[in-house]
């Protein structure tokens, strides 16, 4: 009986190591805020986000808050630029 309550403990085991390792992600984000130069929050600008190695570009709008989230974004170099 012991063997065989330590080979249900290793098999839920398992699965539990399993299946938290599916919630990785190769992704990756990026977050700021754009700001004047008094501090004050820029809503509505444009932000760009150019992977440097591959030329791909992504476009933003920053929030009412000046904030700007670029999500599920391939892990590399990125050159971020803000226009309003």
């Amino acid at each position: 009986m012991r063997i065989g309550n330590r080979v249900i403990f290793i098999l839920c085991l398992c699965i539990f190591v399993v299946s938290s390792a599916r919630g990785q992600s190769n992704n990756a984000t990026i977050s700021g805020s754009v700001v004047d130069p008094v501090g004050a929050a820029v809503p509505d600008a444009t932000v760009t986000a150019e992977n440097t190695r591959t030329g791909v570009v992504t476009t933003m709008t920053t929030s009412g808050a000046g904030v700007y989230q670029f999500p599920s974004l391939v892990p590399g170099t990125y050159q971020i630029s803000a226009e309003k």
